[in-house]
């Protein structure tokens, strides 16, 4: 009979390296986002708008900075779990996730479901 060690040795590692995954997959996903053409503030203040707008704009969103001090405040921001304001509706991103996030278990556990019955 081995301890819970050598049990839950596979679980263990697992759980030891997720932090590590979470670090890998969170700067990809800022570089993917970073590699879009265009340049997000032009897109908030429009064709229009003046230098000063864009430049207001482009400072209010953290874009003004070097790439290495964009990535450090957006991984301290996702630690503290704020994630910003929507462009497109200005709400806090955290209240759209929480507002949709009921309707994604239930689409999920109906999904479940029936994968279960089916199978």
């Amino acid at each position: 009979m081995t301890g819970f060690l050598g049990r839950n040795r596979w679980w263990i590692g697992r759980i030891a390296v997720l932090p590590v995954h979470l670090l890998v997959f969170a700067v990809a996903a800022f570089f993917l986002v970073r590699a879009i053409p265009g340049d997000p503030a032009r897109e908030v203040v429009g064709p229009e708008a003046t230098e000063a707008d864009y430049l207001a704009t482009k400072a209010e969103l953290g874009l003004d900075g070097s790439l290495w001090s964009q990535l450090m405040t957006y991984l301290g921001n996702l630690l503290h779990f704020d994630l910003g304001n929507a462009i497109m509706t200005g709400r806090p991103v955290t209240t759209d996730i929480a507002d949709r996030l009921p309707g994604t278990v239930e689409l999920a556990g109906i999904a479940f479901t029936v994968l279960i019955t089916v199978t």
